[in-house]
């Protein structure tokens, strides 16, 4: 639905922003990168407690599932970008 698309809309883009709100205000990218990850694992663990509930599901089982996959893809991610900066002489 309209309304559902809406919702689902705004949650995305919320989300993104908080991910993106450290590297406006930290001048350090290592420091950046861990207030970012802590804010990743901070919206896991408020939408895995919310899903836990609304379910009856094991929390801890939920959030370990899901943290561990977000940091997975964010650590496949990270290798893949270093590789290429490796072979390819890529710098951003």
């Amino acid at each position: 639905t309209a309304v559902g698309a809406s919702l689902t809309g705004l949650t995305v883009t919320l989300t993104v922003a908080v991910l993106i709100v450290p590297y406006l205000v930290q001048p350090s990218c290592a420091a950046a990168v861990v207030l970012m990850l802590a804010a990743g694992l901070l919206i896991i663990l408020a939408f895995s407690f919310y899903i836990s509930v609304a379910r009856g599901l094991s929390f801890t089982r939920r959030f370990a599932e899901m943290a561990g996959l977000s940091l997975g893809v964010a650590a496949v991610s990270f290798g893949i970008g270093y590789l290429l900066r490796l072979f390819m002489g890529v710098d951003v």
